[in-house]
Formats: C-alpha cells, structure tokens, sequence
C-alpha cells in the first residue's frame, strides 16, 4: 500500500500522520501489509463498546495499525465505507454503510437478515429459508431496505410487497430469528 495513494480525507490525514512517524522498519511492514501474511489473530473486548461512526485503530500485533469505521454493529475498512458512500454522488443511498446484511443457512435454506434499520425508525427484516443463493437473497433483501428508506414506507403485518404487480412477497411481523424483539419477516 503506497501512502501516497490514498485519498485525501481525516481517515488518511491521520494515517499518513501516524505512518510518518513510525520507525522506517514500521512503516515498510505497513506498506507491504496488504501482500502479507499478518492475520488479525485477537482484538480484545474493552469495557466500552464503539458507537456507531466511531472511527478507530485496531492494534493487533507488532504496532501493525488497522483503521476502521463503526456502523451497524460492524468494523468497515474504510475505503469500503468510502467506495459506499459514493452512491449519494448518484442520488442513491448508501445502504451498505448505513444496514448490516448478516446471511445465514439453516435446514430450511438461506436466511438473511437486516441490522440498522431502527436508527430509521423502521423495524428490522428478515428472510428466511430461502431455495436461492446467498448473494441472491441479500441482494432481495437490499433492494428492499432501498426501496423502504427511498420512498420512507412503513410495512405492516399482513401486507404484501413487490418490485411489480405479478410480484407478491407476504409480510409478517413476529418475533425475530437472528435478532431480539420483533422482526419483519419478508416471504422470498
């Protein structure tokens, strides 16, 4: 990784300013981190939890840092949080920075669920056992979350949805398989 090339924002201002003043072994471990076999092998819980858009350093061993930005539960590197953003650029939202999609598989098929739609006011959402493949599945479950935080619809129980007329997907509200309280489940 050439420091040189990353974009200019305060996530690489401040990368360039702390690899700046790294031991010249330091920094080149850095450079080649990305062509290395350096593993995140354990990053320790402390007693206070990252809220969301915390940005913060991880320092797994031998002073390698890692940069990350906090959303929706999860740690993104930040040029994918970047590359995410891009999307307001087109009009569109940046759904990837802002929703969780965890997938998971059970006997039924694929599940996937949803995770930051509360900050919206929305209720979270789920699919479950689904005969299609993960990625199909997500991307279903993404252009929905697009759709309802687009257009700021609110889905009931009992009510259908649809990206056309012909297409029917029943809703219903009950109690959430991957995740605590209530959850929209969205028939596939």
């Amino acid at each position: 990784m050439d420091i040189a090339d990353l974009s200019d924002n305060i996530i690489s201002r401040r990368w360039k300013e702390r690899c700046a003043n790294l031991p010249d072994d330091k920094r080149k471990k850095l450079e080649t981190f990305e062509h290395s076999d350096y593993q995140l092998q354990v990053i320790k819980r402390k007693r206070i939890y990252p809220q969301p858009g915390d940005i913060f350093q991880i320092n797994p061993r031998e002073d390698i840092y890692f940069y990350g930005i906090y959303s929706s539960g999860t740690v993104f590197e930040p040029q994918f949080y970047e590359g995410c953003a891009q999307m307001m650029k087109k009009n569109g939202l940046p759904i990837l920075n802002w929703i969780w999609f965890g997938l998971w598989q059970r006997e039924g098929g694929i599940c996937c669920y949803t995770y930051g739609m509360s900050a919206f006011g929305k209720d979270e959402m789920e699919v479950l056992d689904a005969d299609a493949k993960p990625s199909d599945v997500r991307d279903f479950l993404l252009n929905l979350v697009d759709y309802v935080l687009e257009n700021d619809i609110v889905l009931n129980d009992g009510e259908t949805i649809g990206f056309s007329a012909e297409d029917k997907h029943a809703i219903t509200r009950s109690k959430g398989a991957a995740l605590p309280g209530m959850t929209l489940k969205i028939e596939y």
